[in-house]
This record gives C-alpha cells, structure tokens and sequence, in this order.
C-alpha cells in the first residue's frame, strides 16, 4: 500500500471519528501482515479496498460489521470503527469465499457482505447446502437445460434468487424454507427406519406391471401437455439467471413440452421390457439391520447406511430421497408425561466412568395408557432431558412435555430416586449470531431455566452447540458464553450446578491439520477462582465404523494438545453412541461394542447413549453385562457390596429405590431404643422388662442390624461413608470398653 498517499487521503477527511478509523486501518494492517493468505490480504489492503472503506462513514462500517457477525465471525463490538478484529475477520470473509485482488471485488466488499448475510439469516447453513454432495445430486436429476439455469444462480444469482433456490431444494427434499442446511435438527427431529418403512421399500423391488402401447382413437394429432416439474416455474418465474442464458429454454422451446400422438391410423400391441428392479434384495436386506436404531442428524443416520451397504453404498445415492424421507421422524406436537417406568434394575453402580443417556422429548406420551418406558438406571451415571432450545437472540423455548404440570420436578425426582443425576440439555443451531445482547440474554435466560425449578433440582446442563465444525470463526463465542454462565452459577445458590459441552464433531471427515477444540481451550480447560472446572464433560456424537473414528478422535487431541492439557481433554470426552444395533458375531456378544467400551474406559471419560438405553430394547441385557464389565468399580474397591450383587442381586435392586423406607424405619427404631434407654435409668420396672423380654428386644436389635447393614450396602449415601462409619463404630466400642473397665476397677471385689 502506498504510504504517502494514505496519509494524504487521511489528511482531507475532515471528521475525526473517521480519522481514527483509518488509523486503526493502518496499525492493524502492519500488526497483522504476514498472518493471512497472500491472495485475500492484497483484496483486503489493496488501494481499491481502503479507498472505498475510507469513505465509509461509521454507520455503513457498523452495518458491516453486523454482516460478519451474522455470516459467523466473531467480533467483540460493533462499534463502526476498521480495527484489528475487524479487519481479521474481513480478511477472512474474503480468504473463505476467494475474492480475488485482480477482479477488484474488495471494492464492494460493504455489498458483498450484505448479499451473504440476507441470505444467512434464512438459511444459516445455506453456503454447506450448496455444496453439499445432496444438492449436487439434486441438480444431476434435473434436466440439462435446467442444470445450467441453477448453477448460474447458484454461482451470481441475487440474494433472493439464491433463497428461492433453496427453498425449491427444501420443498422437493421434503422440508421447509426454514430449515437449515438440509438437514432437520434439534430435538424436534431425529432419523430411524421402522419395519414398515423397510417394507415399503422392498415394495420397490415389484417389477411394475406390463404394459402396451394403446392406438390413437383417430388419425387427428392430439395435443398432451406434460406437466413442468417444480423447478422450471422456480427457475424462471424468479429468474434465476442474472442474464439471458443461450441453453436456458425460451418462449420458443415450449413445444419440446407437447407430446404429439403418432398419426399412424393402427399400432400393433408390444409388451413392454421387464423394468428392472428400483431397489437390489441386497440393499433392502441390509436396510433390516439397521431399522428400529434411532439417530439425532441426517450425518449419522447417512453415515450408518452408508457403513451398513458397504460395496452397495452406491445404490443409496441412486434411492437417497426415498431412504430419508421415509426414515425422517418428528416428534408429536401435544404434550405429554416425561415416563420413566418404574424397572427391578435397581440404582446406579458405582463407575469407572460417567455413562450418560439421553431423554429425547418425543419420549414423552401424550396418551396416559400408553406404558411407561422402563428404563434401566443401574448403568446410567446421568440423564439429559433433550428438548430445550436456544434461538438466534439467546430467546429460551422448551417442549410442552417439559413445561407441562410437574413434568420436570417428577422427571428430576424419579433420577435422583435412583442415584442417577439429572441434565438439562439445550440444542442452539444459530449461535453464532449472538451478540453480545444476545449471549446475556441467553445466560440469563438458562440461568433461569435451571434455578426456577422447585421442588427438585437439577444437577448440570449440557450445551449443545450444533454447527461447530462449520462456524470455526464464531467459536471464540463458545468460551465468552460458557465462562459467564458458570460465574452465574457460581455467585448464585446454585454453585454446584455443572456445564457440558456438547458437539457433532463428525470425526471421520475431519483432516489431521483442522483445528478441533483449541479454539475453545479457554472454556474446556480453564478453571474458576475456587478451583472448579468451568466444564465438566465434553460430549460428541461417534459415528461408525467405531473400531476407527474412535481413535481418530484421540489422535486429533493428542495433536492439538501437550502435556497436562491433553489428558484434561481426553479425560472430559464422552464419545455417544446408540445403545441397540451392536449386532453380535458368531461368538455371540457384542465385541465391537465390547472393544469400543474397553477403549472409551481406558482412553475417555465414560460413554454416552443417544437416546438412553430402555429394557424393553433387544440386545438390553447384554448390554448391560458389557456396560457393568467394563465399568463397574464394586468388584474393586467394595467386596461387600460386590459380592451382595454377585449372589444376592434383588436386595439392592429393591432396597436403594426404596431406601427412604429403611432410612425411616432405621431412625424410627433408633429413637425407641434411646428412649427405652433413658426411661430404664429412672425405672426398674423397664429394666426388668427388659430382663423378662430380652427375646423381643433381641429381635428388634436384629432387625435394626439388618436394616443398618442393607443401607450400608445399598443406600448410596451410606455406601460412600462405610469406612467412616466402621471407624466411628470402632471407637464407640473402644470407648464404651473403656468405661466399662474403669467402672468395674472402682467398684471393687464384691464381699
């Protein structure tokens, strides 16, 4: 950039405001040289750039400024002035969408912005749609002509033109304008093949009927129209060219749409050839293996068929509309009771490591005789209920089912009866949007989501920061949103409130030099002034194959992180996978499953299930047996309680949900006895009693033992403070021994 001639620009602006811009222009022009790509920095700090950008007043830079918050770079304040934040995140909006110098774009960069933020805050996630492999395919089923009309849009369309494209795309992939990327999110949505979706696909496999040509009812031509697929009035009626296209079809084509009768007076009937199948036996048979598993995104539903083709994977591309249409479930819209039935599996084990399930809010039923789920807590650590959302404002929106009546307090409640915690999860797509208005809003609005609830009390919320790996620029957010929320909590009543982030990092598709976590290493690592962690747990979705994303995900930390930082990180991962569709081999188990476990346990912090793991699932028990084998830590620090499980399983199963009941009755026969022993000291007669009855007294004493020994073993409480309790015991008798010795050595030998 030539020097003297900046500052002779400079010296004939005459307001101050924009004086200090343009110095702010050029100090962060020389601090941050060097940083950024070659191409996009002259775009960026070419004369053709400042130029323009130096004329700019503060109202048309903070406009700018808004733009790049919307596209998902961060910036601190919107403030008007060109200062190093700014003018990264300009370099950047240029090095992503490749402005080039020579074409001398930069130069209305201010319009550039406005085009792609109009269309992002429809479609945030418009820009991976239009490159997507979906949208792709989309564009080769349309005819030649049509393909060429789209992708001009696709490359110059307006913004409008672009967001009437995408909509076109929605409403024949069978979604709305509204929805993003492609792909339905959230906890409204989720992907799963039914039996008789299947079915309805191997229904594909019915040749269709034979056929024969029928003779024209006359020699007069008749005129068919055929019907123009949606696009075409899309296409046109928006004009979807910027200019006149020579391929695109005009008024003069339109009789390439009139099917013409032969005017031969008589056709001889042929049979029509023998159509082939839609859909191979194979693809359809491998589809069985998967249906009844439910997935949170299209990514992991699309990964898992693909996984499950194998060599056939090609045929999904051919049916991809068909297959996820009909996999493609919605939760109902009435409210209904958050049911965790009731099940004999007992309470939560003592674990090596945190197992977390989810609670989908389509889990709840809105019709009262549909049964419970029962669900078994005896391996789950912590639940999250999954149905809260946070909009682009930071606004809060919950489901029906958790708003409804006691819905929330029962749900907190029928956890904690089992040992196992209770989570709040909350599921943003449009965080990146967030100012710095937005962001405490949504602070408070959680804050308040967690505190109100009474009586129970929620023990964490977990995150759920959707879009992570696309909005890389806007991470920085994630650090500034988490830190202060946990400072709310901790200056509150609810300082043991904890936070979990939670991702779809989509592991298998993520090359070894992009960045995973370190841009939020402040929030994941850092720690508060008391010592407490602002994060606890870091959950991400796991797709398959397991046997190598697994490790993909470790190796990813162990190159981004040194040190201490790399074992806090891999200590707070909690990989998430489906609790059914481990299918077992000829050995009968569930090895992979069983090796993904060994490895999560020695490598993360735990496992979590998308959704949590019911009894009535198949494959339940051996699930459970892999979860207790790996995880279970009874056998190695408790021998009474593990040997109480081994031979004697019901006990603890009955008696921890239920452990209220013995504590009662444990206090109950407690206070008798002290009373009883206070009155015996002024009465002879209750101590005769007691002579006279020592066979009653006996056997209360028995059962006030049994009872005491089922709470050590199986109430959670006392199971954690057995070795305190064995000490103080100790002492008691050594005490009472004490005294006894001294009062027989001071009353003497008897005459």
């Amino acid at each position: 950039m030539n020097r003297t001639a900046s500052f002779t620009c400079f010296q004939n602006i005459s307001a101050t405001y924009v004086a200090l811009s343009l110095l702010m222009l050029l100090l962060a022009t020389i601090a941050y040289s060097g940083k950024v790509n070659a191409g996009c920095q002259l775009s960026v700090l070419s004369a053709e750039f400042q130029q323009p950008a130096i004329k700019q007043d503060r109202e048309r830079i903070r406009q700018m400024q808004q733009h790049l918050t919307t596209l998902g770079y961060p910036l601190k304040m919107i403030d008007g002035l060109v200062g190093r934040e700014t003018l990264a995140a300009l370099t950047q909006f240029c090095d992503d969408f490749g402005f080039d110098a020579k074409a001398g774009i930069a130069v209305g960069l201010d319009d550039a912005l406005l085009h792609y933020a109009t269309i992002a805050e429809v479609y945030p996630g418009w820009r991976q749609t239009l490159l997507s492999g979906d949208f792709g395919a989309w564009i080769t089923q349309q005819p030649a002509e049509r393909q060429v009309a789209i992708n001009k849009t696709k490359r110059s369309g307006t913004a409008q033109q672009i967001m009437t494209l995408l909509d076109l795309y929605k409403t024949q992939q069978g979604g709305g304008a509204a929805d993003l990327a492609g792909d339905k999110r959230g906890p409204n949505f989720y992907y799963s093949l039914t039996s008789l979706d299947v079915d309805e696909l191997e229904a594909l496999l019915k040749p269709l009927p034979k056929t024969t040509v029928v003779p024209a009812p006359n020699k007069s031509k008749s005129v068919k129209p055929v019907v123009t697929p949606d696009v075409d009035s899309a296409v046109n009626a928006q004009t979807v060219s910027t200019e006149q296209d020579a391929n695109t079809p005009d008024a003069a084509k339109v009789a390439e749409n009139i099917v013409e009768a032969d005017p031969e007076p008589e056709l001889q009937p042929e049979p029509a050839p023998e159509p082939e199948p839609l859909i191979s036996a194979v693809v359809v048979e491998k589809l069985r293996a998967i249906q009844g598993t439910l997935y949170p995104t299209k990514r992991l539903f699309v990964n898992a068929v693909t996984t499950q083709l194998g060599t056939n994977a090609g045929e999904y591309t051919e049916h991809q509309t068909e297959i996820e249409s009909k996999a493609l479930k919605g939760a109902p819209s009435s409210a209904g009771e958050i049911s965790l039935g009731e099940s004999d599996c007992g309470c939560v084990r003592t674990m090596s490591g945190i197992t977390y399930g989810f609670y989908p809010s389509w889990f709840a039923s809105a019709d009262p005789t549909t049964s419970r789920l029962a669900v078994d807590f005896s391996t789950l650590s912590r639940i999250g209920y999954y149905g809260v959302m946070l909009d682009e404002k930071g606004n809060i929106f919950s489901s029906e089912s958790w708003d409804a009546g006691n819905n929330a307090a029962n749900f907190i409640a029928n956890t904690h009866r089992y040992g196992t915690k209770a989570d709040l999860v909350i599921f943003s797509d449009r965080w990146q949007q967030w100012n710095d208005a937005d962001m405490e809003n949504a602070q408070s609005e959680v804050f308040k989501k967690v505190t109100a609830l009474h009586p129970g009390k929620l023990d964490g919320v977990t995150l759920y920061f959707d879009g992570f790996r696309e909005y890389r620029f806007a991470r920085v957010k994630i650090n500034s949103f988490v830190i202060g929320l946990h400072e709310k909590f901790a200056k509150s009543n609810r300082p043991d409130i904890t936070l979990n982030l939670m991702f779809d990092l989509g592991v298998s598709s993520i090359e070894s030099k992009d960045r995973l976590l370190a841009d939020i290493s402040g929030a994941i690592l850092g720690v508060d002034e008391a010592g407490k962690p602002y994060v606890d747990s870091i959950i991400t979705f796991l797709e398959k194959p397991t046997t190598d994303t697994k490790k993909v995900l470790r190796n990813l930390i162990e190159n981004e992180f040194k040190g201490i930082d790399r074992r806090n990180v891999l200590r707070k991962i909690i990989p998430v996978l489906t609790p059914i569709g481990h299918y077992p081999l000829v050995s009968g188990q569930y090895d992979q499953f069983y090796d993904d476990l060994v490895y999560f346990q020695d490598n993360f912090a735990g496992i979590g299930f998308w959704p949590l793991p019911l009894v009535s699932d198949n494959g339940s028990e051996i699930l459970k047996k892999r979860i207790v084998k790996v995880f279970n830590k009874s056998s190695e620090d408790d021998f009474l309680k593990a040997n109480t499980d081994k031979y004697i399983p019901q006990l603890c199963q009955f008696a921890c949900p239920n452990r209220w009941l013995f504590r009662i009755a444990f206090d109950v026969l407690i206070g008798l006895f002290v009373i009883y022993g206070l009155l015996a000291m002024w009465n002879y007669k209750l101590r005769n009693l007691f002579k006279k009855r020592i066979w009653y007294f006996s056997a209360v004493a028995a059962v006030l033992l049994l009872i005491f020994l089922i709470s050590l073993v199986c109430d959670p409480y006392w199971n954690k403070r057995a070795d305190d309790l064995a000490i103080g015991l100790l002492l008691i008798g050594i005490v009472y021994g004490l005294w006894r010795y001294i009062g027989k050595m001071k009353q003497g030998p008897l005459p």
